[in-house]
């Protein structure tokens, strides 16, 4: 859109209902389309969280029905991205200096013919579809594992906070064997936000691929640490109110 806030308003719209890697993808082609905004920069990773369908279908229906209202949980995953993707627009426009080392990813734009534009579109998609199944049974595998030695040494914990840390789906679902409804309902808003390495590598892949920018891992985690620290609370928050 002509409009840049309105643009922006649709780009997080849109990061935050098709999910990830879609959502962090988004960010980082609309930031290189006006003159490398570096807000963007800071709010992809929150933008790059599970989908409302995701949300709702698999984690919601298969494990938490029982123990909390939709809306709530809701609240619980998308009202601390919000409130992070608030700050971070405080922040950057109070900010003195801000640090740009992504624009030395800039890349001008160049004419290709329809049929150029219709190969290299089907040739990325099947690329990037074999790196997110390849990801996904590599980080399972991993998974496999972690529960086959939690299992031996009798330490179930350790296979709740490693899963849950490499592959998002296997983390929740182990997870979800916890009897307390308080620990389990914050735990899997916990992984949810953090989206394990698994999502983080497919992020990296596919943004790479397609937009031809090597993302910031480490500022990508902290920023995940972050959004994850503020859901715990939010979760917290939101379990004691709905509790009265």
């Amino acid at each position: 859109p002509a409009d840049y806030t309105y643009g922006t308003f649709l780009v997080i719209l849109s990061s935050l209902l098709c999910g990830f890697p879609a959502g962090a993808l988004n960010c980082i082609k609309y930031q290189k389309n006006y003159n490398n905004n570096e807000w963007l920069t800071y709010i992809m990773p929150y933008c790059n969280i599970s989908s409302p369908g995701f949300v709702i279908n698999y984690i919601y229906y298969n494990y938490l029905s029982e123990h909390f209202n939709i809306f709530c949980y809701l609240l619980c995953v998308y009202l601390p991205t919000i409130l992070l993707i608030i700050y971070e627009y405080v922040r950057n426009r109070t900010a003195a200096k801000c640090i740009r080392d992504s624009k030395r990813y800039i890349q001008s734009a160049e004419y290709m013919d329809f049929f150029t534009i219709l190969n290299n579109s089907i040739d990325k998609m099947l690329t990037s579809v074999l790196k997110l199944g390849g990801y996904i049974i590599i980080f399972s595998c991993l998974c496999a594992y972690i529960q086959y030695f939690s299992h031996m040494l009798s330490m179930p914990y350790i296979n709740w906070i490693a899963c849950g840390f490499m592959e998002i789906t296997n983390g929740i679902y182990f997870v979800s064997a916890i009897k307390s409804p308080l620990v389990k309902i914050m735990l899997i808003a916990a992984i949810n936000a953090f989206g394990g390495l698994s999502t983080l590598m497919q992020t990296y892949s596919v943004i790479k691929d397609n937009v031809g920018v090597c993302i910031d891992i480490k500022k990508y985690i902290f920023q995940k640490i972050k959004l994850t620290i503020c859901t715990i609370l939010v979760t917290y928050l939101i379990i004691a109110i709905s509790s009265k």
